[in-house]
């Protein structure tokens, strides 16, 4: 019998695992031993997961998830107890909108913004399609992030500005690429690699972006590094997160929240909530605490949000 070896899971189809040995790529199957009755993922494995297989022939079996450093997951959806594992082991998220078409929206922003602190992973916001304008006011909100501490990046796949930037903060990472269908996600990333070759599409009668992208894959880049790429979203939820923590994990609220008397207050109605207060005193733009309550407030049907209350569009 052959002995264990160390791969990357990079691709995963239907009954299907792509697991990257040293470069090579080899198509495994699961161990039975791998389906536990306590998972709620609908399979034990995800892009990313370091995993020990047993090679037989041209083919292999894995036989062992190694420990994971970090999930990206998001609710199965409405009154589904599974959840849906984007990525694992994952060093930087790509939080990629769009200056006009799709609108970049404030909730879906954040919400990606939440789920990479409270994963331990930086998180870059990266503004693609520059090439049909900034306006004033989406400079203006995308300064709040920068003094939160996050990175933002403008860039136009169209004029190739801004991806010599972008591709030096991929180098030798793990980088993890999300945002709503339509954002030229595809073509951003045929700019920072021409080798990718992934299909681009626009946008859809209804505004929405086309998905080009159908499944999560990992791939090596050519200026090192590795970047996993996921299909076009049209909502992201949170899973997962007690409320009395939500305000901990945005960093512009976090001194307030911190203040209030009660450590488990959601800000929302308690009294002497030093969050509200702060709002009141207007050290807290209105508008960046009525997105947290939005956000709040969705915790409450079990999805962590949809697309119907992502907030106005950045910048308004």
């Amino acid at each position: 019998m052959s002995d264990l070896v160390e791969g990357r899971l990079v691709r995963i189809e239907p009954r299907a695992f792509t697991v990257d040995v040293d470069g090579r790529e080899i198509p495994c199957s699961l161990k039975p031993k791998l389906f536990t009755p306590d998972r709620r993922a609908k399979t034990p494995v995800a892009v990313g997961d370091r995993v020990k297989i047993r090679i037989e022939g041209e083919r292999g079996v894995i036989d062992e998830v190694l420990p994971r450093r970090n999930a990206l997951l998001r609710p199965g959806g409405r009154g589904k107890a599974e959840v849906q594992i984007t990525a694992v082991n994952v060093d930087q998220l790509l939080i990629v909108v769009a200056t006009k078409d799709p609108p970049p929206r404030a909730g879906l922003i954040d919400r990606y913004l939440i789920a990479s602190e409270r994963n331990g992973m930086d998180a870059v916001l990266v503004i693609n399609k520059c090439d049909q304008g900034v306006s004033d006011e989406l400079r203006a909100a995308l300064a709040s992030y920068e003094a939160m501490g996050y990175a933002v990046c403008l860039t136009s796949a169209l004029e190739r500005s801004g991806i010599d930037a972008l591709i030096e903060r991929l180098r030798d990472k793990t980088s993890l690429f999300v945002g709503h269908s339509g954002v030229g996600k595809s073509s951003l990333l045929n700019a920072i690699d021409p080798t990718l070759q992934l299909a681009t599409g626009g946008l859809a009668k209804h505004g929405r972006g086309r998905h080009t992208t159908t499944s999560v894959s990992l791939t090596r880049l050519a200026c090192g590094g590795h970047l996993i790429d996921s299909p076009g979203i049209r909502a992201f939820g949170l899973h997962d997160i007690p409320k009395g923590e939500l305000a901990l994990l945005m960093p512009d609220l976090r001194p307030y929240a911190s203040d209030c008397k009660y450590s488990d207050c959601s800000h929302d109605h308690e009294p002497g909530c030093a969050l509200r207060a702060a709002v009141e005193r207007g050290e807290v733009p209105r508008s960046r605490y009525d997105g947290y309550v939005r956000i709040l407030h969705s915790l409450d049907g079990g999805d962590g949000g949809d697309e119907d209350d992502e907030g106005p569009t950045l910048g308004d």
